[in-house]
């Protein structure tokens, strides 16, 4: 058997349409050494229709209400016993071989590192941009954070998913560990295929994201409050040239 342990952890409420895919991509994977758990927040769908299907492969399932997804992540975490974790979204699903990439990756570093990678975007099911972010842009912006994979030492040493933030407290959690100095290595591979979710959540996540980097000190507060005026501005176009269009494409 493979040397070390991933705990593969995917997050769900209401995603029968994807969460197949998903699945089938953690128990398909080349690497074999691994365990996997589902945490769902109550789904009301055929979500948990489709994960009894495959029972007898999901080491955890955890279903019960949660504090949003990343309340449900630190469950997943806290329930893992793998040396090294990963975070699959419901709506996601990896290469076959990205375990194996990672581990290859991880043996060669000193085992205190977040591994990550390429992520191709899947818009509507047609292949868009691959996210190809080095760690080193993490003071201004996330990297791609289902390529992600993280040892449990880190998290027992710095901390879980802070749920004060509801969209980015992965971007707060991988900036955190980039400014304790904790190692990045990224692979020159896609390891995550991702579906999007549409500009709008994007953009608003700008204000968790300008928050996270004032509270750690990335700018002062008169830089911050200037720089929420102007994505304030920017947020407000948008919302002024999208909307119209969709209430008259979509009737919303």
């Amino acid at each position: 058997m493979s040397e070390h342990k991933f705990s593969i952890i995917t997050v769900c409420f209401n995603s029968e349409i994807t969460i197949e895919q998903t699945i089938r991509s953690v128990l398909s994977q080349s690497y074999k050494n691994l365990e996997y758990i589902i945490v769902d927040g109550g789904s009301t769908d055929g979500t948990l229709e489709i994960i009894n299907r495959y029972k007898n492969k999901i080491d955890i399932l955890i279903c019960e209400p949660d504090n949003g997804i990343y309340d449900a992540m630190n469950k997943g975490i806290n329930s893992s016993s793998g040396e090294l974790i990963g975070l699959l979204n419901s709506d996601d699903w990896y290469e076959p071989d990205t375990l194996e990439l990672v581990s290859e990756a991880y043996k060669e570093s000193d085992r205190q590192t977040v591994i990550h990678g390429l992520c191709k975007e899947i818009d509507q099911n047609r292949e868009g941009k691959i996210h190809a972010y080095h760690h080193d842009v993490l003071p201004v912006h996330s990297i791609a954070h289902p390529t992600c994979f993280v040892p449990k030492s880190i998290y027992d040493k710095y901390g879980i998913y802070d749920i004060d933030f509801k969209i980015a407290a992965d971007y707060e959690f991988l900036l955190r560990l980039y400014l304790n100095g904790v190692g990045f290595k990224r692979i020159e591979r896609v390891l995550v295929n991702f579906r999007t979710d549409g500009a709008s959540n994007n953009l608003a996540s700008g204000y968790e994201d300008l928050a996270i980097r004032y509270r750690h000190e990335q700018f002062g507060r008169v830089k911050y409050m200037l720089k929420w005026v102007k994505y304030s501005l920017f947020y407000l176009k948008h919302l002024m040239v999208t909307r119209p269009y969709q209430k008259w494409v979509l009737g919303r």
